[in-house]
């Protein structure tokens, strides 16, 4: 089961990789309870990530080369980034994959579609929740199409050691069941989430500690393989 938290109050949710703080996004919750819980991200809202971007150990090398590289070598500092999409996000306990809904605020208010970020399955913390990205996404479009993205990334990782073999047969397993909540508009997809684009004059913030100088980066968290048992 997922804690629960109360609506309209601000959590923050994190990755962690090898022991370290990896990211920290704010995020205002909407609706909460033990087998959902539904946060907002407005455009603007602000948020943390670790990144080599500017660093010499990324010099020259292209979006998706940094970003392995940095969770290759955990080469990486924290820096601040502000979003420029309205997202509504759905948590659910047990499943690798997190689905947010995107607006694009240039194309007036247009909905994107769902965008599945296979994640490790969200677990509780003082400030909220924590998972870890796992490179693999898939995008469903507002006209009910979808694709994989960054496949050939995942492979990559896969091949370098990042993740376990075995992590692939439980994301194709996720991807069957987020298709398959998409057909019966279950979850995510429940078509009353489209009513709840966030408003970006109010968005949630980060706690002083999160900042990039701040005493969370600093701190050191139990190492798991990934897959690894519950």
């Amino acid at each position: 089961m997922l804690p629960v938290f109360t609506p309209g109050s601000d959590i923050v949710v994190e990755e962690r990789w090898r022991g370290r703080l990896w990211s920290a996004v704010p995020h205002r919750v909407l609706a909460s309870g033990p087998e959902s819980l539904i946060t907002a991200v407005p455009r603007t809202t602000r948020m943390v990530l670790a990144t080599n971007r500017g660093l010499p150990e990324a010099e020259g090398l292209t979006r998706d080369q940094r970003k392995h590289e940095a969770l290759k070598t955990g080469i990486a500092r924290p820096l601040e980034f502000d979003d420029w999409l309205d997202k509504v996000f759905v948590f659910e306990p047990g499943r690798w994959a997190r689905v947010n809904l995107a607006w694009d605020p240039n194309q007036d208010g247009k909905i994107l579609g769902w965008y599945v970020n296979f994640e490790l399955p969200p677990a509780g913390t003082a400030a909220g929740l924590w998972g870890k990205d796992l490179v693999l996404d898939l995008f469903v479009y507002a006209d009910g199409s979808w694709a994989w993205k960054d496949a050939e990334e995942f492979d990559r990782a896969l091949d370098d050691g990042l993740f376990a073999p075995s992590l692939r047969r439980i994301l194709e397993a996720e991807a069957e069941r987020v298709l398959d909540d998409h057909a019966h508009r279950r979850g995510a997809f429940d078509p009353a989430l489209l009513d709840l684009r966030p408003e970006s004059a109010d968005v949630p913030v980060l706690p002083a500690d999160y900042a990039p100088d701040g005493d969370r980066w600093r701190r050191t968290y139990p190492v798991q393989a990934i897959p690894h048992e519950s």
